[in-house]
C-alpha cells in the first residue's frame, strides 16, 4: 500500500518539476507526505496504548485469582483439619490434593504477575518506538504469558496478548514461545509449574497432611503408600 501510495507522489512531484504548477499543488504533495507518516505513527500509538491497557487488565485479573486461591485454600486447610480430626482418612487426602492444586495456581498467578509488572515497568504506551521485546528479559517475560495462555484459559487477556504479539512480532514468535523449541525464552520455572496443574502424587499429598496435622496439634503415622489407591491407606490421629 506504502508502495504504490508514494509512486503516486512521486508522479505529482515529477509533474510539478516538469511542468511549473501552482503553490497548491506543492501544499497538496507536503499535506499527502505527512498525512501518510502521521497516520503510521499514530497507529502505533494507538496499539501501544491497547497493549498496555490488557497489560493492565490482566495485572487485576491476576490479583483477583491470587486472591480467591489464597482464600479458597484457607478454606481447604480447615476442611483437613476437622477430616483428621474426625479420622476420615480418604476426604482428607482428597481435600489435602485439592489444596496442593489451589498452591500450584497461586504460584502459576505469582509468576505471572511477577513477568506482568516487569514488562508494564519497561513498556510506555505514549512512545511511538516502544517495543515489548527490549532486552532478553522482557522477551522471557512475554514468552512466558505467551506459553500460559495456552494452559490458563481463565484467562483470557493471556490470548489477547499473544495476538497482539503475533500481529506486531510475527507468528513464529509466538509459535515458538508455545511450543518451546530448544533456546526458547520461556522461563524454566513456570513451565514445570504449568505442568502439574492436574496431577498430584500421593507421596506428596501424605507429606502435606502430616505438615497439617503437626501445625493443628496431631500427629499422624500413614500407612500403605505402596498401594495404587488412597482409599487403601490408614490414617492413625494421636492427640499429641
Amino acid at each position: 500500500m506504502y508502495f504504490s501510495y508514494s509512486l503516486s507522489i512521486l508522479d505529482l512531484l515529477w509533474g510539478f518539476l516538469i511542468k511549473p504548477t501552482s503553490l497548491s499543488l506543492l501544499k497538496h504533495i507536503t499535506n499527502s507526505i505527512l498525512i501518510m507518516f502521521g497516520f503510521s505513527f499514530s497507529r502505533r500509538r494507538k496499539s501501544n496504548a491497547f497493549t498496555w491497557k490488557v497489560l493492565k487488565q490482566l495485572q487485576s485479573r491476576l490479583m483477583l485469582l491470587k486472591s480467591q486461591k489464597y482464600a479458597k485454600s484457607r478454606h481447604l486447610r480447615a476442611d483437613i483439619v476437622d477430616f483428621i480430626r474426625s479420622n476420615d482418612s480418604k476426604s482428607a487426602l482428597f481435600r489435602t490434593e485439592q489444596l496442593l492444586l489451589v498452591e500450584n495456581a497461586i504460584t502459576i498467578y505469582g509468576f505471572l504477575l511477577k513477568f506482568t509488572d516487569f514488562i508494564l515497568l519497561r513498556f510506555s504506551p505514549s512512545k511511538k518506538h516502544s517495543c515489548l521485546l527490549v532486552n532478553d528479559d522482557t522477551s522471557e517475560a512475554v514468552s512466558s504469558l505467551i506459553f500460559a495462555s495456552v494452559k490458563c484459559r481463565e484467562i483470557p487477556e493471556l490470548l489477547i496478548i499473544s495476538e497482539l504479539v503475533g500481529q506486531r512480532y510475527g507468528q513464529r514468535y509466538v509459535t515458538t514461545a508455545i511450543q518451546v523449541p530448544p533456546g526458547n525464552l520461556v522461563n524454566t520455572e513456570i513451565k514445570e509449574k504449568l505442568k502439574s496443574t492436574s496431577v498430584v502424587s500421593e507421596t506428596d499429598k501424605c507429606r502435606v497432611m502430616k505438615e497439617i496435622a503437626k501445625e493443628s496439634g496431631y500427629r499422624l503415622e500413614i500407612l500403605g503408600l505402596g498401594y495404587k489407591s488412597e482409599i487403601d491407606n490408614e490414617v492413625i490421629v494421636l492427640l499429641l
